[in-house]
């Protein structure tokens, strides 16, 4: 069977690229949100905090945690409950140590303005990667992502990037193992019928599909499936098949 999501992120031409590492001391911050594109953060040394207009107050952030914004907006981040005032917002490698240190990627997806991973996502991800809801796999992870940019190894470039793609698909498995509202692709993905419609699809997408024809593919009712793949695509069997071709 195919296996979707590697299917979509194929087709989506992931991208990881490295925005900055900040190694930040005393009362110091760093602004982002400038960019036009997703961010991922990675937190090295904390403790760190958040700030955006999502959370009336800041949100403690700790060594191995991982945060995504898949759509650009602003937030800052602290190395205490402080918000800083834009105008006062320390540079990285910036106040008295003892320094605590952050990891920044840019995410970016070629394929242009159809991407359904995206769509079926928050206006945040955040994984507190030492929480019993972190699967070994995840904390092991973000150990490594680590250690690798403390290297100098050679071809430390390439693997940090490997490894940040590696680290945003866990990202993405956490979300969906812990999350009881989930919404479009991914909400299809946690349920196994609609996703041996999504793998037909997927597997043959130039085959003459009609409701009747996934709808059998998942082992359901044409009615059932029908409402079933709107509610959690938000929108219908066909209309999905045509953005995928």
């Amino acid at each position: 069977m195919t296996d979707v999501l590697t299917d979509v992120l194929r087709m989506l031409r992931l991208r990881v690229g490295l925005l900055g590492r900040g190694d930040l001391g005393g009362d110091s911050a760093l602004d982002f949100g400038d960019h036009a594109k997703a961010v991922f953060h990675l937190i090295g040394r904390g403790p760190f905090w958040l700030h955006c207009e999502l959370y009336d107050e800041p949100i403690e952030l700790n060594e191995g945690d991982v945060l995504f914004f898949p759509q650009p907006q602003w937030h800052q981040i602290s190395t205490t409950p402080r918000r800083h005032e834009k105008a006062t917002v320390a540079a990285p490698n910036a106040g008295d140590g003892p320094h605590k240190s952050i990891v920044s990627t840019i995410v970016e997806f070629e394929s242009g303005a159809f991407n359904p991973i995206l769509n079926s996502l928050p206006p945040i991800l955040i994984g507190h990667c030492q929480d019993e809801s972190a699967n070994a796999e995840l904390a092991a992870l973000t150990r490594l992502v680590l250690s690798e940019y403390d290297s100098r190894v050679p071809g430390y470039e390439a693997m940090r990037e490997r490894l940040a793609e590696a680290l945003l698909i866990q990202v993405l498995r956490y979300y969906m193992r812990t999350t009881q509202e989930l919404n479009g692709l991914l909400r299809a993905l946690s349920d196994p019928q609609l996703t041996l419609a999504l793998a037909a699809m997927h597997a043959t997408p130039g085959r003459d599909w009609d409701v009747d024809a996934l709808a059998a593919e998942a082992h359901m009712s044409r009615s059932t499936f029908a409402r079933r793949f709107t509610e959690c695509m938000g929108t219908s069997p066909i209309d999905y098949l045509c953005e995928w071709r």
